[in-house]
C-alpha cells in the first residue's frame, strides 16, 4: 500500500526534539535501523487533552 509513513527523517525545534534524526536515534536490538511495522499506530494531540485515558482504556489497564 503507498503511502504509508516506515518512519520520520527529522525533527527539529519541535518541542523535546531540537535535532532529532531517526537514523541515529531509532534502532533495534541489532543495531538496524528500525521502521513502523504496518500495524503501528500514533496518536498526536495537545497536552492535557485525554491520549493517556484513551491509551489506558484500549489496553484495559
Amino acid at each position: 500500500m503507498s503511502g504509508e509513513i516506515t518512519k520520520i527523517d527529522s525533527i527539529k525545534n519541535m518541542a523535546v526534539f531540537q535535532d532529532f534524526r531517526w537514523v541515529s536515534s531509532v534502532r533495534d536490538k541489532g543495531n538496524n535501523v528500525a521502521e513502523f511495522k504496518k500495524k503501528s499506530k500514533f496518536c498526536m494531540a495537545r497536552n492535557y487533552s485525554g491520549k493517556t485515558e484513551i491509551l489506558g482504556s484500549v489496553q484495559g489497564g
